[in-house]
């Protein structure tokens, strides 16, 4: 039994040396490129548009293959994978898993639905994206919170779990957590 841990651990260590080796590779290039490109076109996506989330997507199915490069990075560079993977992560939630009780959602025309405006306007102009994305922030959830009342009722509590789950997270820093 010692061996076989002692095996176990051995494999462990070896196996985070061997992701440290890929880290220095020519891969990392290649990871750092999907990086920029989502970084560079991350508020530019049209979510409404299936082309552009097509297109997102599959940059963050390339990028989420690039584990090996938080091999000894430092924090802040892991916090901005971090935040990057939790955005892919998102924009696939909203743009395939979201769809049916998004459809429901709209077919309700309730106005607390027909009053919310979750994201802004896709920006190109870097100093306004603190602004947009602060004005989002506040108008969220709507009037009152009442987009998680229509959404447990039109869709389900789980549908709404796992819509908080992708959109509320201290990588958004978003002011409803603050």
């Amino acid at each position: 039994m010692i061996i076989l841990i002692l095996l176990f651990i051995n494999l462990a260590f070896g196996y985070e040396e061997m992701m440290c080796l890929n880290a220095a590779g020519p891969g990392i290039f290649s990871c750092l490129d999907k990086f920029h490109e989502i970084s560079n076109h991350e508020l530019s996506t049209d979510i409404d548009n299936k082309a552009s989330t097509e297109k997102m997507n599959k940059l963050c199915d390339d990028f989420k293959k690039c584990d090996f490069t938080k091999c000894k990075a430092n924090r802040d560079a892991m916090k901005s994978m971090d935040r990057t993977i939790s955005y892919c992560d998102a924009n696939h939630f909203l743009s395939v898993d979201f769809k049916e009780c998004e459809a429901k959602l709209m077919a309700d025309n309730s106005t607390c639905i027909q009053d919310w405006i979750p994201f802004p306007d896709p920006i190109s102009d870097s100093l306004k994206i603190d602004e947009k994305l602060m004005e989002s922030c506040k108008i969220f959830l709507g009037q009152d919170n009442c987009i998680e009342k229509k959404m447990i009722e039109i869709c389900d509590t789980a549908m709404w779990i796992q819509f908080i789950k992708h959109y509320m997270f201290p990588e958004h820093d978003c002011c409803i957590l603050q």
